[in-house]
């Protein structure tokens, strides 16, 4: 009896302690999406994150529009950054209680930035946006698969297939071919794309996609993963792709010229997801936050040589900056602010629609 009763107590206490966590964690998710909505350089605010699914149809757009231009879309992907880490990048507007901007790394507004130079070049804007799904009837996994998947076909997981990272052995996971990538989409219309990225496991959620490509024969390249993602050096030994072997590739696709030049380029840099998961998805992470800072330079660069093409004046490129979902601690999947909340920066205002604003999102879902 006395044992019994020691148990209950000891069963209570671990269900008061489960309960106070679980208050503590919401408290301090809140205190972060709070936090993050109060930077005065996005466009909306935290209710109205927008959907990353709306990347698609914002794509869509631009290439419908006839305005006389050469249509071009080059969509680049900040693999794993939480929306937080910014503020080293461009100026918050918030101060901290010594009348300083917010900022974690070095000191932001740095000159070589993609992201600045879309906003006060450019003249594009940067918004708050969402992944993970809108609510419980579609919500899936904070993960890589699904945050490009969705981005990519404008659809959740419930709809194109990709809930969580693929299981090649279990067959799940797998992209259908009923929400097309827009890359595919476009290819299909005879425009010459790629999809660019050194993660090995999407040869396994875009399989379909693949091998549609090469019975039909179209113009869409892949380059970085499967079959794609080795190359033998001056040594004669086989090496894995990087992210420096994507970058080169990637200035090649938009070399005007090039044998590599590209219509349509959807590329993706790892490296802030690696150091996440290596060393901490934080704010206060150096390894994190260089990460981020790199990828912004190196998209710099890329956006430089598409505006030093002979032929600019005469095209039309839509640019989209932008993430598959954050992190918390060394992971990420779960539903919370910190690995929802992502960014869309882009010199297309226009292609922001109202209605792609959140309804009352609060972090964890639309209400």
């Amino acid at each position: 009896m006395r044992k019994s009763k020691i148990v209950s107590i000891f069963v209570g206490i671990l269900s008061l302690f489960a309960i106070m966590v679980v208050i503590l964690t919401g408290c301090n998710n809140s205190k972060y999406f709070e936090e993050v909505s109060s930077y005065r350089f996005w466009e909306n605010t935290g209710n109205t994150a927008i959907a990353q699914t709306n990347v698609y149809n914002m794509v869509k757009e631009h290439m419908a529009e006839n305005n006389g231009l050469i249509k071009k879309v080059l969509v680049l992907g900040f693999d794993g950054t939480r929306a937080d880490t910014l503020v080293n990048i461009r100026q918050s507007g918030v101060l901290d209680k010594n009348g300083n901007d917010i900022y974690s790394g070095d000191n932001p507004n740095v000159r070589v930035s993609a992201i600045n130079h879309i906003v006060d070049t450019m003249g594009g804007k940067m918004y708050m946006a969402y992944a993970g799904g809108s609510n419980k009837d579609n919500f899936q996994a904070t993960s890589t698969a699904p945050g490009w998947a969705s981005i990519t076909t404008g659809s959740w997981g419930v709809d194109n297939g990709v809930k969580d990272n693929p299981n090649a052995e279990k067959g799940t996971n797998i992209k259908n071919l009923n929400k097309k990538a827009f890359m595919l989409e476009l290819a299909e219309q005879n425009y010459n794309t790629i999809f660019m990225a050194s993660w090995n496991a999407h040869a396994d959620t875009y399989k379909n996609e693949m091998n549609y490509v090469k019975e039909k024969n179209l113009p869409m390249e892949f380059y970085g993963f499967g079959e794609y993602g080795k190359y033998t050096n001056e040594k004669g030994e086989e090496v894995k792709i990087n992210d420096n072997d994507i970058h080169e590739k990637l200035l090649s696709c938009v070399t005007e010229g090039s044998k590599d030049e590209k219509d349509i380029i959807f590329c993706i840099y790892d490296w802030a997801d690696h150091n996440g998961h290596n060393t901490g998805f934080t704010n206060t992470n150096k390894h994190y936050v260089n990460a981020v800072r790199t990828n912004d330079a190196l998209m710099y660069e890329v956006i430089k040589n598409v505006e030093a093409r002979s032929n600019y004046q005469n095209e039309d490129w839509l640019i989209i900056l932008t993430a598959d979902h954050g992190g918390i601690k060394t992971w990420h999947g779960e539903q919370n602010p910190e690995c929802r909340t992502t960014f869309i920066v882009t010199n297309k205002n226009n292609l922001v629609k109202k209605e792609y604003y959140g309804k009352n999102y609060d972090g964890y879902k639309e209400n």
